[in-house]
Formats: C-alpha cells, sequence, structure tokens
C-alpha cells in the first residue's frame, strides 16, 4: 500500500510539473504574438517572431523530458530498484511537433506558421481584427500545449521502453479531462502502443514495475461522480450525462457520438458499433446484437430521452435496447456483453424515424 500511494504521489507531482511548463511555455507565447504580431502584416511580423517562439516551446519541451527521466528514476528509487536503462537526450525531443494522426514528427517552425494563417483566414472570413489576432493565438496556444506535453510523454515513452524493470503501463488522466480521455483512464498496456490524445491533452502513463504492486488506478466513473452535474454535462453533453447517471456504460454513451448523425427527419442517431449488415450493431466483445435501430442507426441518447417524454421506465427499456445499459452494469473498462448460445437481445421489432 505504501508503494501505491508513493507512486500516486510521484504521477500526481510529474503531471502537475507537466502542465505548469505547459502553462507557462504558452503564457510566453501568447506575449510574443502580442508583442510582436501587426495585425496589418500578420504573416510577415509572424514570421519574424517565430525564430523567438520555437525557442520558448524547445526549452519547455527539454524540460519536459528531463522530468520525465527524473520521474521515473523517482519512481525506480522509491521502490528500492536502481535505473539501468541508458540516460535519455533531452534536447532529442525538442524542436518537433507530433501530429495527431499517425505521421512523421513536423519542424516546430514549420508547424508553428499555421496560426499566422489562421489569423489571417478569419480576416478574410469577415472576422474583425481583434477576433481575427485572438483565432490565431488560440492555435498558438494549442500548439505550444501540446507540443511541451507530447515532448514529454515521448521521452516518459522511450525511458520506460529501454528500462527492462517497467513491464507496463496504466494511463492517467487530468482533472476535467475531456470525455474520450476519462473512459481511458486506469487502461493498463502492456507496451508503448501509440498515446492516444488531443491537443491541448495533458495525460500521461504511471509505469508498472516489475515485481512491484500495480499502481492505483483511476475509475472513470469516480471521475465523473466527482463533477458538478454542471460540468459531467459539459464534458459529457446533457443526454449522454444523464444517461450515464440512468446507469448507462460510459463507453457505449462516449464512443456513439463518433458515428453521430441526424436522420431526414431530424432524428439523431449513431453508426459507431453498425456491423456491416444493416441494421445490427457489435458490442464491446464483438457479438452481433439483434436489429434495433432508425433506419438502420442505433439511438442516441439525446433521441432516447426525447421521445420518452420523461417516461423513466421507457427510458431505462430504451438505454437497454440500444446498448447503453449492459448487463455487467457500470465497469470501468466497459462491459462485454454476455456469452450466450442464441442470446439475441430483447424483443422488439425496428423503431422507424417518426418525424
Amino acid at each position: 500500500m505504501v508503494l501505491t500511494m508513493s507512486l500516486t504521489s510521484l504521477s500526481d507531482e510529474h503531471l502537475d510539473n507537466r502542465r505548469l511548463m505547459a502553462m507557462t511555455a504558452t503564457a510566453s507565447l501568447s506575449a510574443i504574438w502580442r508583442n510582436e504580431v501587426d495585425p496589418r502584416n500578420i504573416v510577415r511580423t509572424w514570421r519574424r517572431a517565430i525564430p523567438d517562439a520555437a525557442e520558448v516551446v524547445a526549452e519547455y519541451q527539454t524540460r519536459a523530458a528531463i522530468d520525465g527521466q527524473r520521474f521515473m528514476d523517482a519512481t525506480l528509487n522509491d521502490v528500492g530498484l536502481t535505473p539501468t536503462g541508458p540516460a535519455i537526450n533531452p534536447a532529442g525531443f525538442a524542436g518537433f511537433t507530433y501530429p495527431l494522426e499517425r505521421a512523421p514528427a513536423r519542424m516546430l517552425e514549420q508547424s508553428l506558421e499555421f496560426p499566422a494563417y489562421r489569423a489571417l483566414d478569419g480576416l478574410q472570413r469577415g472576422a474583425s481584427s481583434s477576433r481575427a489576432m485572438a483565432g490565431g493565438l488560440d492555435s498558438l496556444v494549442q500548439i505550444g500545449s501540446t507540443a511541451v506535453a507530447d515532448a514529454g510523454r515521448q521521452a516518459d515513452g522511450v525511458v520506460a521502453a529501454t528500462e527492462n524493470q517497467v513491464t507496463g503501463y496504466v494511463r492517467q488522466v487530468e482533472a476535467g479531462a475531456c470525455s474520450r480521455c476519462a473512459i481511458l483512464a486506469g487502461r493498463r498496456y502492456r507496451s508503448n502502443e501509440g498515446f492516444d490524445r488531443h491537443p491541448n491533452c495533458l495525460c500521461s502513463h504511471k509505469p508498472i514495475i516489475q515485481g512491484g504492486e500495480t499502481p492505483d488506478v483511476q475509475d472513470p466513473y469516480e471521475i465523473f461522480n466527482q463533477l458538478p452535474p454542471d460540468e459531467q454535462e459539459r464534458i459529457y453533453t446533457k443526454a449522454g450525462a444523464q444517461a450515464i447517471r440512468d446507469g448507462a456504460d460510459m463507453n457505449q454513451v462516449v464512443n456513439a457520438r463518433r458515428g453521430m448523425s441526424k436522420t431526414d427527419g431530424g432524428s439523431l442517431v449513431t453508426s459507431e458499433g453498425m456491423g456491416k449488415r444493416r441494421g445490427r450493431y457489435i458490442g464491446n466483445a464483438g457479438r452481433t446484437m439483434e436489429r434495433h435501430s432508425v433506419r438502420g442507426a442505433r439511438m442516441m441518447p439525446e433521441e432516447i430521452y426525447k421521445r420518452a417524454g420523461g417516461n423513466q421506465r421507457l427510458i431505462n427499456e430504451q438505454l437497454e435496447r440500444y446498448g447503453y445499459t449492459l448487463p455487467g452494469g457500470q465497469q470501468a473498462e466497459g462491459v462485454l456483453r454476455p456469452q450466450l448460445s442464441g442470446w439475441r437481445g430483447p424483443s422488439g421489432s425496428e423503431i422507424r424515424d417518426s418525424n
């Protein structure tokens, strides 16, 4: 118990350090943008300032990489182990940005050109000078914050991959994390499989040390329940948050939004989880479920609540019917549907768009 409490403390400190570095870097970038960029000649004046901006980001990328090495060393030392892996070169993690998609890294100076064009595009679309400049600044802050956090995560991954006393990872999410990150809280990974993240994401991995206890893990539902209702609804949407409060599986609710669309009649549906056969959707374990759809797609929670008109019995029935509440109940890593021979889900005909 002492081990896991200590690792949690070290991990929290590591995450706080990274957040502070990202905030300090973006504060300096904001000052450069406001002092150096002329709204009447955005591209030219920003290009002159890019070297200074790149120097700021690279400095904090290097610091984030150094902190990654310190974190791993402290984690091993805390359990009486001596680091065995090679020391990283912190400067090797600076000067680049890493696209969110699986694509090669870009030179930092190249990525830092974008804020000027974002501002210029705003002007060309009719935005006021102040609004266009704010758009460019938002873009700059996002690039800087993500670049610093990514450098730290890259360093964490390299240190762990070259340390044979590390046997896996547990994902740690920051306070107030978005819904896509929250459902990954506490997930265990055997190896560095790539870090799914979004712009400004500050989530990280806790190492699992050989021979040690598994670190304390975050439970997505505990994270959800610790939020006030208005924050739950901001992060998960009003209907999504209500569905989770009504017992829906968080993974189903969040993932459904990836394939959300509106029918011609105005019904909100999702194609997420749908199989190739029309009107059938796939469970977490890859098992095909009975057709319950609005023209071949699953109803979104919003549509269920709208049609139920406050009838809680009907709400509960429809949340289960469309796979949002599952037999296993709410579990942090999602629920696998039962593997019963011939089980086809509840009876009922296809629900069609009634609007």
